[in-house]
């Protein structure tokens, strides 16, 4: 038999910014919470929030707890009975203890000898009966971003009002602060704030929808999309409905109703990222487009918590509202444009970039300076371009409008350069360069910006590693981790084969008159930084975790390559012979590392005369006769045909591991027999470290 639940928080209203947070929270808390307490969930759970209120539906909850067997081991048979079979004080303890008689006690046999152990069946409780201590635990179970102290025991972002908690139609009571649950719920603060009895689970929604309450957040968010979408297609345009603003709206209201708003069309005339950042960021309204998704429109959607009463009057008081933060922004932009982007630049010397590291001022510098190394390695067309974006990518950081709204860096940095006539392509770095900010967001398009970015990036990577200041568990101030994110996932984009190792020396050159640090063990904290990264994205792209292991255990420093040989290998190991082939690679290895020979090169030839058995002159043949189309296909990178070179040797490793001795006696013998197979672990090294390979 089984019932349904019913849990409702009811509360003052709670930022929206913590309503998806908590809802993940009390389902996965309720679902552990009856694992642990053996209570069986037949159904699901469905979570319902709205600013006032978090629910939670649990369908086919068992009336009674499952049964639980346990063993409870005692003490060794020989310590709880006497030669002649009698049980001894320990073994007497041992089931008084257990509340039960000794010849209802096993012996049972371990690993260990023969203990004494009491096997016990605790049969379960009627679920009703620890619902109440159950509920007030999920309720106190939720942690928050920020919270206050209610009744000393409590820690919530907003007090709690009212509780409903129903296990089929019976109440469920408990008490958290001073509040008491019941079968009440309340509706909407305005439009209906009395309090409705729910008489059973089934019928919290219908009874909170006749309250003026939609509690489902999906219905909720489809009703705005249907009124938003209506309301730009009355004004002439499709809506711009962010995500982030959508869900913020959702949890924002309890009865949503969009209106549509009008300012003044000189304002249009400002930078499009400015006003969208004004209506959609600052006031959280949704912008209006063009029908074929052109230029913004001078219309604005905003959602009111309540029905269609008042909207003229609401919808003045945004539109003032909107016409003030308008007023500000044109004010900012028209300062601004009072002096050329470039003359702000000696501005940039207050502005602190790290205290050990100079200001912005300095940063534009070595970033100049890096351009000027980096131009061969990036393979850059126009060096001027990008050396031009260096020295103006920071300088809107100083602007008034940027101190204003600081999401607009960039690009306001962009929109100045080309209203002061600077080229497009380097107009466009300056907002470019910040990409991307946040994991799937944009990537440069421009080659400007994509050197400017790589450039800015590593730039911080190495100041901030230069100085100590290293990314631990979640501290990060300087997204560092985003950073080395961004470079590797801008190199995969433009498919940029440069080597990472010259790129960083050349930024810790740049560092030189500032700060003294070891190179070479900078250097190498970084590049063990950015594998961290590299490791992280070829898993996302569904790379086996052991070839990924393989593939950056050997040389990553160019990352396009190292991806590339990762999919490719990721794809061998599907083949039906790719284990047979690694096996027979690992013996190879084996020998090799016990004896110190993993670093060899192909330059460490063996001697032909020493070889005394035709399996090891047979190998020693194969390899030089494919060595040098082994080495042309590497540097082609083409990593598939020169796997199938590597599996052409396979025969020839195992009849020479099959019919030769490699530690001879004669240490010549035995030391020209390891280079052999050096020689072979050198080709191996130019795939990977075959060792990481699970098999």
């Amino acid at each position: 038999m089984s019932k349904d639940l019913l849990l409702e928080i009811g509360t003052e209203e709670i930022p929206a910014s913590y309503i998806a947070s908590a809802m993940q929270q009390l389902g996965h808390n309720i679902v552990k919470l009856f694992s642990e307490n053996k209570i069986k969930i037949e159904g699901g759970v469905t979570g319902y929030s709205t600013p006032r209120r978090f629910a939670l539906l649990v369908t086919g909850v068992s009336e009674i707890q499952e049964d639980i067997s346990l063993e409870l081991m005692g003490p060794p048979k020989k310590a709880a009975f006497d030669s002649e079979g009698k049980p001894t004080q320990a073994g007497l303890g041992f089931a008084k203890t257990n509340g039960m008689d000794v010849k209802d006690l096993i012996i049972k046999s371990t690993p260990k000898g023969e203990y004494l152990c009491a096997q016990k069946l605790i049969k379960g409780k009627e679920v009703k009966s620890v619902l109440s201590e159950l509920m007030k635990k999920l309720v106190l179970s939720l942690n928050w971003p920020k919270s206050m102290r209610w009744h000393d025991e409590v820690r919530f972002p907003r007090p709690i009002r009212s509780m409903l908690c129903l296990f089929g139609k019976d109440t469920v009571e408990f008490t958290v602060s001073d509040v008491t649950s019941s079968n009440k719920t309340y509706g909407h603060r305005i439009l209906s704030p009395e309090s409705a009895v729910v008489m059973e689970p089934s019928k919290y929604l219908s009874v909170l929808r006749e309250k003026a309450v939609i509690a489902n957040f999906e219905e909720r968010k489809n009703e705005i999309i249907k009124q938003v979408e209506a309301l730009a297609v009355k004004a002439g345009g499709v809506a711009n409905i962010s995500p982030v603003i959508l869900e913020e709206n959702v949890n924002t209201v309890e009865y949503p109703t969009a209106m549509l708003g009008r300012f003044d069309e000189k304002y249009l005339a400002l930078p499009e990222e400015l006003l969208i950042q004004v209506i959609e960021q600052t006031q959280k309204y949704f912008s209006v487009r063009g029908s074929k998704k052109e230029k913004i429109l001078p219309f604005f959607i905003a959602v009111k918590n309540g029905k269609d009463t008042a909207v003229p009057v609401i919808i003045d008081g945004n539109a003032r509202v909107l016409k003030a933060r308008f007023e500000d922004a044109e004010f900012f932009f028209n300062e601004d444009r009072k002096t050329t982007l470039e003359s702000k630049l000696p501005k940039l010397k207050t502005v602190s970039f790290q205290d050990k590291l100079g200001t912005m001022f300095d940063k534009t510098e070595r970033l100049a300076k890096l351009a000027n190394e980096a131009k061969q390695l990036l393979k850059l067309s126009e060096y001027d371009d990008i050396k031009k974006a260096c020295e103006l990518s920071k300088i809107d950081l100083n602007t008034g409008m940027v101190r204003e709204f600081t999401e607009l860096q960039g690009v306001m940095g962009r929109e100045y350069a080309l209203a002061d006539g600077v080229k497009k392509e380097v107009a466009m770095a300056i907002s470019e360069h910040y990409l991307p900010r946040f994991l799937g967001d944009g990537l440069p398009k421009t080659e400007t910006g994509m050197a400017l970015a790589i450039l800015d990036k590593i730039d911080t990577i190495v100041g901030c590693f230069s100085i100590g200041v290293i990314p631990s568990g979640s501290q990060d101030p300087y997204g560092l981790r985003r950073n080395a994110l961004g470079v590797v996932s801008i190199i995969l984009n433009k498919k940029i084969e440069v080597h990472l190792e010259e790129l960083i020396n050349a930024s810790l050159d740049t560092y030189a008159d500032k700060i003294n640090v070891q190179k070479g063990k900078v250097l190498n904290e970084i590049m063990e930084f950015v594998k961290g990264r590299m490791e992280n994205l070829l898993l996302d792209k569904g790379i086996r975790y052991d070839v990924v292991n393989a593939v950056l255990a050997s040389d990553f420093d160019n990352v396009t390559l190292t991806f590339k040989k990762a999919a490719e290998l990721n794809n061998l190991s599907k083949e039906p012979d790719f284990n047979k082939a690694i096996t027979t690679f690992s013996r190879v290895i084996n020998i090799i590392s016990k004896k110190g020979g993993e670093h060899g090169t192909l330059t460490d030839a063996p001697n032909p005369h020493l070889f005394k058995e035709q399996e090891e002159k047979d190998l020693h043949g194969k390899i030089e006769k494919r060595k040098l189309d082994f080495i042309k296909m590497i540097e082609n990178s083409d990593y598939v045909s020169a796997f199938k070179v590597l599996k052409e040797l396979m025969p020839y490793i195992d009849a020479f591991f099959e019919k030769v001795m490699v530690m001879d006696k004669d240490n010549a013998v035995k030391n020209n027999r390891i280079t052999l197979l050096t020689h072979l672990n050198f080709m191996f090294k130019k795939m990977g470290d075959f060792s990481k390979i699970v098999q």
